[in-house]
């Protein structure tokens, strides 16, 4: 009764598979594999854990959704490829061209087709050190150890709980995290929820602020990378560029960010952009994360110790890297060597930066952005203030009493 069902396994797959259409010299795909096969890899005869026959009655998949079955067809290929199979006669040129080139066509259909619904890669989270680099970066603390519950260092996976989230990971191969990505107000509300209830719960809105923080740094938008299918969008494209080349956001040290923003100046897609709003951030950099005023930045494998008070000795510990480069060129082609020449550059136009306070006071006042259509009643405030040095207290009352602020 083998021959019925060899000959049913042939005409079924032959009807399934797109690929087993005969070519010039007659062969087809579902015939090499019967033919050639079944002898060792049947119903009955399972070598290597191999059923070729229900693989073959079943056809090859549409789509990689069955992913057992997409990787038996994979390893088949690449046998045959490798000319490991059959392992005691290979097959004739023309047979094996036959079966190579079948299942890669249809291999490669399905999985794009399966590529085009759920993506290339899955849900990423960030390894154990891309978490643990991110925290250092974001929070300004080089010498941060991210302890498990049993506080073992080595073990360094995060084991903050809170009245919202508590993560035990099921592996600790992976712990993935997203800073790159922009926040949605919805989220923030929930964090916020979390910091009053915890403060309102204990009675200290310190700890009510630790609770929220540890909820956001456990959440999934924090610790995955989110990615949408299709093309990477600015955000996960510059998550993902930086995780690789640097297992976290670039450090002072690669001078990476200054270099991209001057290939991206170079580029005249993105000079125009780039010669507007560079010149700020290369003036900042004489300040750190939390606002302090700096002349070098920090490092952690090579630069000189740091003298601290004996109260900080072997806390947040880093090395004084190399020099800050705050130096930059405005639109206009004027230069400035740090942020004490770029604030007076600034100030030969006062009424740019009256405009600008103006424009956050409405913003603040009203929680409007600035329109085009209130761009008048901005310049009408100013020329009203203007015999007054656009004094804050005059600036204020402008907009009190403009339109914008008394009108919704």
């Amino acid at each position: 009764m083998r021959v019925p069902s060899v000959l049913l396994a042939i005409v079924t797959y032959g009807a399934l598979v797109p690929g087993s259409v005969s070519g010039d010299d007659g062969l087809t795909l579902d015939r090499v594999v019967a033919t050639r096969c079944f002898g060792c890899h049947d119903q009955t005869n399972h070598a290597g854990g191999l059923n070729l026959e229900s693989l073959v009655a079943a056809g090859l998949p549409n789509d990689a959704s069955d992913s057992a079955s997409f990787r038996t067809w994979v390893r088949v290929h690449d046998r045959v490829r490798e000319l490991e199979m059959p392992p005691n006669e290979r097959l004739a040129q023309p047979e094996r061209t036959t079966v190579l080139n079948s299942l890669h066509e249809t291999l490669v259909a399905a999985e794009v087709r399966t590529r085009k619904e759920i993506g290339r890669s899955t849900l990423r989270r960030l390894t154990r050190t891309e978490y643990e680099n991110t925290l250092r970066d974001l929070l300004g603390l080089p010498a941060l150890d991210v302890r498990d519950p049993s506080g073992t260092p080595s073990h360094r996976a995060v084991a903050w709980r809170s009245q919202a989230f508590s993560l035990q990971p099921r592996q600790e191969q992976a712990w993935t995290v997203s800073s790159a990505d922009p926040v949605e107000s919805e989220g923030v509300d929930d964090f916020a929820a979390i910091a009053l209830d915890r403060s309102a719960a204990i009675g200290s809105f310190g700890e009510g602020m630790i609770s929220a923080y540890q909820a956001a740094l456990c959440s999934p938008d924090f610790l995955f990378l989110r990615e949408s299918v299709g093309g990477l969008d600015d955000y996960a494209l510059a998550s993902r560029l930086w995780y690789f080349l640097w297992c976290s956001t670039p450090d002072a040290e690669l001078t990476s960010i200054r270099e991209i923003l001057e290939r991206r100046r170079a580029d005249p897609t993105c000079a125009e952009c780039h010669r507007h709003i560079d010149p700020p951030g290369f003036a900042l950099e004489s300040y750190d994360a939390i606002g302090g005023f700096r002349t070098r930045v920090r490092a952690l494998e090579q630069g000189d110790r740091v003298t601290r008070p004996p109260a900080l000795a072997g806390r947040h510990e880093f090395l004084l890297g190399l020099p800050v480069d705050a130096s930059g060129q405005l639109a206009d082609g004027r230069s400035f060597g740090d942020i004490g020449e770029y604030r007076r550059l600034l100030l030969q136009d006062e009424r740019q930066i009256a405009r600008n306070f103006v424009n956050q006071l409405i913003v603040y006042a009203t929680g409007t952005p600035v329109s085009f259509a209130d761009r008048d009643v901005v310049e009408r405030i100013l020329d009203e203030t203007a015999d007054k040095q656009y004094g804050l207290r005059s600036l204020v009352h402008g907009v009190i009493q403009s339109e914008v602020f008394r009108r919704k």
